[in-house]
């Protein structure tokens, strides 16, 4: 029902000035994002602010294609509130609506957990109540800032209580989440349980539970490996993403736009992906590339769909963000993970610090961090520096 134009702009890619056309489709999908974002907000109203263009528009052109779209947005805002509209009322739209209601949460006193990740939506509501309200979660946990979560912990003016010894893991591993704790500045440390024989050693194929990996691509390609050797493997990972992913490849290849696929959105066809993916900026791309090259859509879909229960498998493929709140007795961490090590220095970003402390206190029994060592002592005997 929204009517949106076509808007051609000018893209500089690998340092070549290339046109790229923002068809309806492009442009409805930032409106649709926008009004996620905005439903993550305490904003009473949509704003052009909420609308995000693509990263690589310069700042005028960012206002402009925001001041575009605005009646758009708001025209999508009215239509999901309607509750005659055929689109119906999402979980984030009734949230929204419940939260600019005043609510009063009917109770003697509330519990939030997570609360490391909880979005200003949320905390809002939350600081409205004139109840007493626990907070309960970890600084060092909060993973989810790219969805609009929030540093609650580290925010809310009241009296803290520190939980500082792990039931999960022993010393060995504790002392593993220190280097990421010390390097997020955080001053006291974690203690292992001393009822848990926790060990940090390299692990072979059939004694891993597990394998973290910090993408989606990089756990398809465990996966692919896996059962390429003849193993029943369990993926817990974005499968509709993955899936998406593909379709989005065949599209390009085929000379269509990938429409609904973020990462391949703003592409013309399949060969500028693959330019796109040896460059710095691309190299979250460089992993797919590689397996779609030398696997193909097929594979990976058929992979997909043959996948084996997690409670009959040899062993579980996850990401970190997968991973959180979840616990195994042998955990390895792939070597996926985003950072730059020098000969004085170690660049690594408090979002991956945060990653990979979360991942690596997933073990009970063992961790092997074979893959990421390099990383561990240059965060003890080098210079840090935050990307």
């Amino acid at each position: 029902e929204l009517k949106l134009p076509t808007l051609t702009v000018e893209r500089s890619f690998d340092g070549v000035a290339r046109t790229v056309t923002l068809s309806p489709v492009k442009l409805a999908n930032m409106v649709s994002e926008g009004l996620n974002t905005f439903c993550k907000t305490s904003s009473s109203y949509p704003a052009p602010r909420h609308i995000t263009p693509p990263d690589w528009l310069n700042d005028t052109d960012k206002a402009t294609l925001q001041q575009v779209l605005y009646p758009a947005l708001e025209t999508r805002w009215l239509q999901s509130i309607d509750p005659r509209h055929q689109a119906g009322i999402s979980h984030d739209i009734y949230l929204k609506l419940w939260t600019l209601g005043n609510p009063v949460i009917n109770a003697d006193f509330i519990l939030f957990d997570e609360a490391q990740d909880a979005d200003p939506l949320m905390m809002g509501a939350l600081l409205k109540q004139q109840k007493q309200t626990i907070y309960v979660g970890d600084a060092h946990q909060q993973i989810y800032e790219w969805r609009g979560a929030t540093n609650a912990m580290k925010r809310l003016p009241y009296p803290a209580t520190l939980l500082t010894q792990s039931f999960r893991f022993g010393q060995a591993v504790a002392d593993v989440a220190n280097i990421f704790l010390k390097a997020l500045q955080e001053t006291v440390p974690l203690q292992g349980n001393p009822d848990k024989p926790s060990t940090v050693a390299p692990l072979s194929a059939s004694e891993t539970d597990v394998i973290l990996c910090r993408t989606n691509a990089n756990a398809m390609a465990r996966l692919l490996a896996g059962q390429k050797r003849g193993q029943k493997v369990a993926l817990q990972a974005d499968s509709t993403r993955i899936l998406r992913f593909c379709q989005g490849a065949d599209s390009l290849k085929a000379g269509k736009m990938a429409y609904g696929v973020p990462e391949l959105a703003y592409f013309a066809n399949w060969g500028e992906v693959q330019e796109f993916s040896d460059t710095q900026a691309g190299r979250d791309l460089k992993t797919w590339v590689k397996l779609i090259e030398e696997h193909g859509t097929n594979v990976i879909t058929r992979a997909i769909s043959t996948l084996s229960d997690e409670k009959t498998a040899d062993y579980v493929v996850s990401t970190a963000h997968k991973s959180k709140g979840l616990e195994w007795g042998r955990v390895r961490i792939d070597d996926d993970f985003l950072y730059d090590i020098s000969r004085q220095s170690v660049k690594i970003s408090p979002e991956e610090l945060r990653l990979l402390y979360v991942a690596c206190t997933r073990g009970k029994m063992v961790l092997d961090v074979s893959a990421i060592k390099e990383l561990l002592t240059g965060l003890v005997s080098k210079k840090l520096i935050y990307q």
